[in-house]
């Protein structure tokens, strides 16, 4: 593992496909279902917020 990386488990349902917004500091895990996991930073703080599509 290299420095600064993160390394956790998936939960059930993620798909791997992620959606990266450099400019908005955001990380977007797309669930099977439609659901959206958003990982948002700012500074040194995180934040996980679930979103429905539709």
């Amino acid at each position: 593992m290299s420095a600064g990386t993160e390394t956790r488990p998936f939960p059930a349902g993620i798909t791997r496909h992620i959606t990266e917004h450099p400019g908005d500091k955001k990380n977007i895990l797309w669930f099977d279902d439609g659901k959206r996991l958003i990982f948002r930073r700012d500074g040194k703080k995180k934040e996980l917020s679930f979103q429905k599509e539709g």
